[in-house]
């Protein structure tokens, strides 16, 4: 990750200049970068950023809206609604995952499934990262709806986490 506050355009040279020079190390390691895996993130909240095109080898890197970088989703606008759209589906893939495949009236067995399937995810997170980031922000609208949803299969009303 490289990253630099933007305020004029000395700024944006500056930037280039600091993908210029990872090129020469590139080249002196015998080292590829693969331009296609590069992007680039404003992360700001005005009207009219600055905006400025980077380029790696000659190649004009990619402009996106959001990334994800150490399990987290960062948006331009920096808000959580994606990170937190992101999470919920993947709560939801799993649930239907163990509904598909655990079929018992037992709650206990529900929720230890539901629970093992999550943590496992969580932790793969941490073992392809190096960090532990819960899966949804404590105290979120998404995650209220994600332990009703999951209390509504299981059959119980108690909090799941």
């Amino acid at each position: 990750m490289l990253y630099l506050t933007i305020k004029n355009d000395q700024d944006t040279r500056s930037l280039q200049h600091d993908l210029n020079l990872l090129c020469d190390w590139e080249a002196k390691w015998l080292m590829e970068f693969h331009q296609d895996k590069w992007e680039v993130i404003s992360v700001t909240r005005k009207k009219n950023p600055t905006l400025h095109p980077y380029y790696i080898h000659g190649h004009q890197l990619k402009r996106v809206d959001h990334a994800k970088y150490l399990g987290v989703n960062i948006t331009s606008d920096v808000r959580w609604d994606k990170h937190v759209d992101i999470i919920f589906n993947k709560a939801n893939s799993a649930l239907g995952f163990i509904r598909r495949n655990v079929n018992t009236g037992n709650a206990k067995v529900k929720t230890l499934a539901y629970k093992n399937v999550m943590y496992a995810q969580s932790w793969s997170t941490v073992l392809r990262c190096g960090t532990h980031t819960p899966l949804v922000p404590p105290g979120s609208w998404s995650r209220y709806k994600e332990e009703r949803h999951v209390t509504l299969w299981v059959g119980i009303g108690a909090r799941l986490v």
